[in-house]
Formats: C-alpha cells, structure tokens, sequence
C-alpha cells in the first residue's frame, strides 16, 4: 500500500498517534527520550528533547566521536531524567551496527530496567493503523517479545515510564 512504499519499516505514518499520547499523559515541562530518529514524536507531543540528539545517527553510526556524544547523551539523561523514553528498534531509525560504540544501548538499557516500566507500544499494523496499547497488554507483548538484541521489530515504538525518582 500507500504508506509501506512511502516509508517503509520507518515508524513515520505511527508517529502522530503517538505524539498526542505522549501529550496526553505528559505535562508541557516533562522532557522526551527518543532511542531512534524520530524527532516528529517530539513536535507532534508538542515536548523537548531531554538530549540534544533528536536523531541517534551521531551517536550510532561508527564515527570518530560517537562514543564521546554516547556518554554525553547519557549524561544529559541522568542530570534530568526524562518522564518518557521511546524507541523505535527498526534499523534505519537507529543506525546501528558492527562498530557503534556499545555504551548508549547498553546505558539506556540499564537505566530502563532500573528506573523505568513499559507504558505503551504501538505494533505495527499491516495497514500501518496507529493502534496504542498500554499497561498490561503493553508489557506483555514487551515480555514476550523485547527487542534489545536485534529481533524482527514487530512494534513501531515501545514507550517506558519513569516510575522510580
């Protein structure tokens, strides 16, 4: 269809969706982490970046500095830890691959499991629809299915919340 030759696996056509359910349960003041290059999410949530890389292409891809602006991002994150992180796991969102530096993925990955609980995420569809589930069947398709280590991404974005101050 349409939407599958325009974007392809990029999770564009989801964003709005996702944009107005970040409003919705964010306050204008509570900032953003997008794991992705997806800074759409941010104008359409009407929110601020809680780094200065709204794309993660800098920090991914095997350049000279990425690993420096790796732990900087880190750094802004824990100096003002945002109220949502989203990824999007599709590969050209992200960018990653044999030389990107480890420290990003696995820093996120540490400071989710610690201070964070799966709030959203929004499969993708076949008609790429925007279809956002939340709390318990969120954290259940997460469960069954997470997608750190490279799997097939099934889920346009997987959205956590900060649950622990």
């Amino acid at each position: 269809d349409r939407l599958h030759r325009i974007y392809g696996s990029n999770p564009f056509p989801e964003a709005p969706a996702l944009g107005a359910w970040i409003a919705a349960h964010s306050t204008p003041d509570e900032r953003v982490f997008v794991y992705g290059s997806e800074p759409e999410l941010l104008f359409y949530a009407d929110r601020e970046s809680a780094s200065r890389y709204v794309y993660v292409y800098p920090l991914t891809m095997p350049l000279p500095a990425a690993a420096a602006r790796q732990d900087e991002a880190l750094g802004e994150f824990d100096a003002a830890p945002p109220r949502f992180v989203v990824a999007a796991f599709v590969q050209t969102s992200l960018l990653e691959g044999p030389g990107t530096p480890p420290a990003l993925k696995r820093g996120l990955r540490e400071r989710i499991e610690r201070d964070y609980q799966i709030a959203a995420v929004l499969p993708f569809a076949d008609d790429r629809s925007a279809r956002i589930l939340e709390g318990k069947p969120a954290r259940a398709m997460w469960n069954e299915q997470p997608l750190w280590d490279g799997a097939t991404p099934w889920a346009a974005f997987v959205v956590w919340e900060r649950v622990r101050e």
